[in-house]
């Protein structure tokens, strides 16, 4: 709609003027933003097990249907440069607001001990999921003293 499209317009502009008065100096705006994203994988355990075959025979198929499909999230997060953090989550459990909380502490940490330059100088760019914009996050986001990019509609 015409509303969401002007307030992308907006925020495009927003992040470029701040880009544009960093002169692209590493210490500021792109070179600090951190975004993350998180992808269900499907997976397949096959068990093979061998099987006597007379001499110019073919095995019988043996087919097992799963009608539940095995998968587990995977969360990454990464910077301009590379991988910062990465986790997998339990099977089939999904990012909360207490997980999420979880994984921006594990994304804290990570950058404590490999990106010593940049520490206290993150700028996290995430999407306005529930998990993203609860209470209980922007407040551990103010403790962690990080900066929130506005996120496009």
């Amino acid at each position: 709609n015409e509303e969401n499209k002007e307030k992308r317009l907006q925020t495009a502009a927003q992040h470029l003027a701040c880009h544009r008065a960093t002169h692209g100096d590493k210490q500021r705006f792109l070179y600090r933003i951190i975004t993350g994203d998180e992808k269900w994988c499907l997976y397949v355990n096959v068990k093979q097990r061998k099987e006597w075959v007379a001499p110019g025979e073919t095995p019988k198929p043996r087919v097992k249907h799963d009608l539940h499909p095995k998968k587990a999230m995977i969360c990454v997060w990464w910077d301009w440069e590379s991988m910062v953090h990465w986790e997998m989550l339990e099977r089939n459990a999904i990012v909360n607001k207490e997980i999420y909380i979880a994984q921006l502490n594990g994304v804290n940490e990570a950058i404590r001990l490999k990106k010593t330059d940049r520490q206290g100088q993150v700028i996290l760019l995430h999407n306005n999921a529930r998990p993203h914009i609860a209470q209980v996050v922007k407040t551990a986001l103010q403790e962690l003293e990080w900066e929130v990019l506005q996120h496009p509609p």
